[in-house]
Order: structure tokens, then C-alpha cells, then sequence
């Protein structure tokens, strides 16, 4: 089972958690602009398909409170890369860190290709902006008030 967060349009969150319901997840619980949720692949592979009101379904691989970039390397070392990542299609890493004692993104990026690195080899292609190839993987890492998704 995966965690899973489901992105949805601000306002429309209730009528998204009603149609993930509807379409076999649950329990789901409501929260800022998206529904949280635990799916099988299946399931997931099955709400992307028919969902018409998420824009997203993105997979939480780990939460903690970190507050230095040692423990953020140790954080990323031990998320099951090798599950999700394939080394032959390019990689995006974002993050975006607010009010917390790591707040420089390049920083983060760079922990989070160090781990990957570690866990899936060299040679990884990382790519940067808006304008991405065809099946680029991305890893988005959030970091709020401490607490790194």
C-alpha cells in the first residue's frame, strides 16, 4: 500500500474526496488543497484513469521532523528508491522548504540526488525547469514547519 496524496483545485476538495470514495479509496481524509489516502498500484493506476477532479496523485514515500542537512541526508538514504526510480529515464527533483530551519532548496535538491546516487547508481539524468522530457520522473520533497514529505 502507498500513501497518496491527491491534488485537487482549491475549493473543490470536497467534491474530490466524494469521487475518490466513490471510485474504491478510502478512508480518505481532507486536506489543504487535496485528499489523503493509502491505495494498492492498482488502485492508484485505476484513480488516475477515471478520476475527473484530481489533477494529481502523488505517492509519499516517508514524513519526519528534520531540522539539519545531516539528518536530512540520513532521511533520504533510507527511502526505497530502487522501488520507484529507473535509472534509463531522466529525473526532476523540486523542493520547496517554509518555515524551517533548512530553507535553502538547492541544498535539499542536492541531499536528494546524493541519496539517489547511493541507492540507484550513477548516471542518473537530472533536468531542470518547465519544458521536460517525455517520462521524466519527479520527486518533489516539501519541507513546512520542519516536517520534510
Amino acid at each position: 500500500m502507498f500513501e497518496v496524496y491527491a491534488v485537487a483545485t482549491p475549493g473543490l476538495e470536497e467534491l474530490a474526496l466524494s469521487e475518490l470514495e466513490n471510485l474504491g479509496a478510502g478512508p480518505c481524509q481532507l486536506e489543504d488543497g487535496g485528499i489523503s489516502f493509502q491505495a494498492s498500484f492498482e488502485l492508484l493506476c485505476q484513480l488516475n484513469l477515471q478520476s475527473r477532479i484530481c489533477s494529481r496523485f502523488i505517492v509519499r514515500l516517508g514524513e519526519e521532523k528534520i531540522t539539519s542537512l545531516k539528518a536530512l541526508q540520513q532521511f533520504a538514504n533510507k527511502l526505497s528508491w530502487k522501488e520507484f526510480i529507473r535509472s534509463n529515464q531522466p529525473i526532476q527533483v523540486r523542493a520547496t522548504c517554509k518555515q524551517s530551519k533548512i530553507y535553502h532548496s538547492g541544498a535539499v535538491i542536492e541531499r536528494f540526488q546524493n541519496a539517489l546516487h547511493a541507492s540507484v547508481g550513477k548516471g542518473l539524468q537530472y533536468v531542470k525547469g518547465e519544458d521536460l522530457p517525455p517520462y521524466t520522473q519527479r520527486i518533489i520533497v516539501r519541507i513546512f514547519n520542519n516536517i520534510v514529505t
